[in-house]
């Protein structure tokens, strides 16, 4: 008897045996390109990840699907892994951005590229 899975999209992209067989051989992926089996096969067939459900809005289903075929090569995992790297950047980004504002405040003029680069050399120079 086969899964109640085998007929959706799991079924299309895994291996679905007639027979109890490892957990290995049931999720290979027939794509061997595909980043998830990557990682899975890296980690010697054993998930380090955990299942995490999120609703999205039928109006922004579109959007989803053309941003994970693009940025995720049509895994919605590589996908959102690919995004909070994208967002973390981002919120380096920003506190560097408001470490700049306070720095500005503080002192009460912007400092060049040069001049960090020398107040940089000077304050290593101090601590070795």
């Amino acid at each position: 008897m086969s899964p109640s899975w085998a007929g959706d999209d799991l079924g299309q992209r895994f291996s679905v045996p007639s027979e109890p067989v490892a957990v290995a051989a049931v999720m290979e992926p027939r794509r061997r390109g595909n980043v998830a089996y990557a990682m899975y096969m890296q980690r010697g067939g054993v998930m380090a990840a955990h299942m995490v459900g999120f609703a999205v809005a039928d109006g922004d289903r579109p959007l989803l699907d053309r941003l994970v075929e693009r940025y995720g090569h049509g895994n919605r995992s590589e996908f959102l892994r690919v995004a909070m790297r994208v967002m973390a950047a981002q919120e380096r980004t920003e506190r560097l951005r408001d470490l700049q504002v306070r720095v500005h405040v503080k002192v009460g003029r912007v400092y060049t590229a040069d001049e960090v680069t020398e107040l940089v050399k000077q304050v290593v120079k101090t601590r070795r």
